[in-house]
């Protein structure tokens, strides 16, 4: 493999392996073998390798296809405790999927044949944060492949990230299997899930984040309407339990919770219908731990994400219901909050300028107008660009 990437070492490689399954089969065996300990430079030169290996029109394309996805798979799950290896294995796959159909068919399928026995001892049940996470991108790019093959092209491997892919607007019956398995992990008892993974470093460690991330690329904008309308409605009420139960473990830095949140926000924004019967008075007190200032930077970054979530899936929420709205106007954690973002807007621009938004519209049903004018008149809040202070006022002193 010192010559993997000359020109002339890939034609004679391929011309030995037309109209050859042994020799087909040798090489994509060989290609994973190198995948194992290669740079970030022969990662790129084994992918375009086993792109093209992958792409012969011989009548072996299957066979290969085939081969290619056992062989990393297999790798994959041998190496599961190792995850250096595992996830360079992943990666490879899940990169190969957007620009090899016949590669992505034979790799859906596979996931959907053995969910218990290798997907989600992988995606949910593995300690290693990366592992998941790069399934979870591999998945993505399976069942979301990109329509641009530069797209789909492998970065560095270490960390086991992928490039995220542009996505497109076909969805087929596979990928919508794939993503009805996956709505069905967030059935029966969570308890253990929802615990982060023992010994895991601070914010890592949460085996549904990525199960939830990965439904939110699919309830997103890009694929709206049809086929994932029933699936939406029978996601909602299944990633409200999730929240739920997140909240009430009170853990910090709880990535379950954020992605849920996150999720909650997709299906309001795409699939408004799905939430209309549900109770989303949880959120009226989820946001409430995070109003807090913090000197560290991981810390800050969750706040922060988790914060603006919250209030733009509040503000959705009470622009599209009335009751929702009046509920939201008269809750005790609203003022609260004002408050708390009184000091720390600095910091959560984003969550306070979603925050201020939603207290605007709700001060006409709000029943705290005199704690508001209050908090209005005070130093921090007059000086704080974030605030709207002169639309808050004109419509405090509304007769």
């Amino acid at each position: 493999w010192a010559h993997a990437g000359c020109p002339s070492a890939q034609r004679v490689l391929l011309q030995l392996c037309w109209g050859s399954r042994d020799r087909s089969m040798v090489a994509v065996d060989a290609v994973c073998g190198a995948v194992e300990d290669a740079s970030a430079d022969e990662m790129r030169t084994l992918f375009e390798l086993g792109r093209r290996l992958a792409s012969l029109r011989d009548g072996l394309e299957a066979a290969r296809a085939d081969q290619f996805v056992d062989v990393f798979a297999r790798s994959a799950a041998d190496n599961s405790a190792y995850p250096e290896a595992c996830t360079r294995s992943l990666c490879f796959l899940g990169s190969c999927c957007p620009v090899l159909p016949l590669v992505r068919a034979r790799a859906l399928a596979f996931f959907l044949s053995s969910p218990a026995g290798w997907l989600e001892p992988l995606l949910v049940h593995n300690p290693n944060d990366a592992v998941r996470a790069t399934l979870s991108k591999a998945l993505e790019h399976a069942a979301f492949p990109s329509l641009s093959a530069a797209q789909a092209a492998p970065p560095a491997p270490e960390g086991g990230d992928l490039k995220k892919p542009q996505l497109g607007g076909v969805v087929d019956e596979p990928a919508l299997r794939l993503i009805n398995h996956l709505i069905s992990l967030l059935r029966g008892d969570l308890s253990a899930l929802l615990r982060p993974v023992q010994g895991a470093r601070p914010g890592g460690g949460w085996r549904l984040s990525n199960v939830l991330s990965l439904l939110g690329t699919a309830f997103s904008e890009d694929f709206a309407g049809r086929p994932f309308e029933e699936a939406a409605a029978a996601c909602a009420p299944l990633v409200l339990r999730v929240y739920c139960q997140s909240l009430a473990t009170g853990a910090p830095l709880n990535f379950n919770l954020m992605e849920a949140t996150r999720l909650l926000l997709s299906l309001h924004n795409t699939y408004p219908l799905s939430l209309d019967t549900l109770d989303m008075s949880p959120l009226l007190e989820g946001h409430l731990p995070l109003c807090v200032l913090s000197t560290n930077p991981l810390a800050f970054q969750y706040h922060n994400s988790s914060l603006s979530l919250h209030y733009r899936l509040l503000l959705g929420l009470s622009q599209r219901s009335p009751p929702f709205l009046l509920r939201c106007a008269q809750h005790p954690s609203i003022p609260w909050a004002l408050m708390r973002c009184a000091l720390t807007s600095e910091q959560y621009t984003d969550a306070a300028w979603h925050l201020m938004e939603l207290v605007v519209m709700s001060v006409p049903y709000a029943n705290n107008d005199e704690n508001l004018l209050h908090l209005c008149l005070t130093q921090e809040v007059l000086t704080n660009p974030t605030w709207h202070v002169p639309e808050l006022l004109s419509k405090l002193l509304a007769p």
